[in-house]
């Protein structure tokens, strides 16, 4: 009894933590830190300063993007059919992304109309290939006819979420020409601001589709079944996705993406996961739990979290950063929630885990950007 007692204060209290952080976010007044880089074409790349992407993409129509240094962002777009915009993080760390922590702080303004338009949180995912989506809000209704039937619902982040899933069948995708499955979790009350629990979402999909077989309507306008799983989520992004004509604008005024200290409000079978043993990084920030990811020690004495096996045939599949420096280089050094400590010059064979250490003087976890790949390395001295 004493033990159900604890349990539910705990779970009171978080509850009522997080409603005062969402709270706390929505009363944010600040718009924009930094520099203004807008983008007019189909790319992605760095934001620099920071562990963070961006993407712009669109099948026609006039559109731009601005980002800002600290990753928040504007997306525009006049009569366009479809059109994408978004800033998160993409890993090669084996399905980081579902087994950590994951959250999406964010407060944004939008306007404008379009048949179809979802906001929130979005993502990709291999082995096998699936993308999907958190829709925190929308433009015009839900629509069935794009994201498919209802197939479940849970409750997290303070509401109920109903999950949809649709296929997309023999289309033009990261991978190339292929079918994949797209999940949706749509929040029933729509918000412009909080916090959105990614990873705690990620493992309620997870727990909905286990392999199960289902027939699903097509971008093909038809009906066709379907193997119901989530691969390894490799993403995660605040992102805007609009079309069918659509004109509008969606301005992330605040956003921050990154891990916590600890799991938070998921109302699921998940516990708080234990804090790690690691000394923590320059920054005091936290080291990710025990259940991010697996660890092994590389032959450079490096301990580095075990990479995802990437399909052979996969566009999507990351370069891996050499823990032993094959030339000269610079690299941007990373506490685990995303700010920047430093650039770190490591010389032609000498170890990323010397290099670091030697740069900032303590053990512990951080996170080491190279040419836009992200890796998670446990330094030890």
């Amino acid at each position: 009894m004493r033990k159900e007692i604890l349990k539910t204060a705990f779970a009171l209290t978080m509850g009522l933590a997080v409603s005062a952080y969402a709270a706390d976010i929505c009363s944010i007044n600040d718009a924009h830190q930094g520099e203004a880089h807008r983008v007019t074409t189909n790319q992605q790349g760095a934001v620099s300063g920071t562990a963070l992407n961006f993407e712009l993409w669109s099948a026609d129509g006039t559109y731009s993007m601005t980002y800002y240094d600290d990753g928040t962002f504007k997306a525009e777009w006049s009569e366009v059919w479809d059109y994408v915009a978004r800033v998160g993080l993409r890993s090669d760390v084996n399905n980081a992304y579902k087994t950590g922590n994951y959250t999406v702080d964010f407060k944004f303004t939008k306007s404008g109309n379009t048949p179809y338009g979802y906001i929130g949180v979005h993502g990709l995912a291999e082995e096998p290939q699936a993308e999907y989506f958190i829709v925190d809000d929308w433009f015009g209704e839900i629509n069935e006819a794009y994201i498919g039937p209802k197939l479940g619902e849970y409750e997290l982040d303070g509401a109920k979420y109903s999950v949809h899933a649709f296929l997309r069948d023999n289309v033009e995708s990261w991978t190339g020409t292929s079918t994949y499955v797209q999940y949706f979790a749509v929040r029933e009350a729509p918000r412009q601001c909080g916090t959105i629990s990614a990873s705690a979402h990620l493992r309620k999909l997870d727990e909905l589709f286990t392999g199960q077989t289902e027939t699903l309507p097509t971008s093909r306008n038809a009906q066709k079944s379907a193997v119901l799983k989530l691969g390894k989520v490799f993403e995660i992004a605040a992102s805007v996705e609009v079309g069918e004509g659509a004109t509008g604008s969606v301005d992330f005024t605040y956003l921050r993406v990154g891990t916590k200290a600890c799991c938070g409000p998921d109302e699921s079978s998940s516990s708080v996961a234990p804090e790690s043993s690691e000394a923590a990084p320059e920054s005091n920030s936290a080291a990710p739990t025990a259940s991010d990811a697996s660890v092994e020690s590389s032959s450079s004495g490096t301990q580095e979290l075990k990479p995802a096996a990437k399909s052979s045939e996969s566009t999507t599949a990351l370069p891996q950063i050499a823990l032993i420096s094959s030339s000269d280089r610079s690299l941007v050094v990373f506490d685990m929630q995303g700010r920047v400590l430093g650039k770190v010059s490591v010389p032609a064979g000498m170890a990323l885990n010397d290099a670091i250490f030697a740069k900032f003087g303590k053990s512990g976890i951080y996170m080491v950007q190279s040419d836009g790949v992200l890796k998670v390395l446990s330094v030890t001295k």
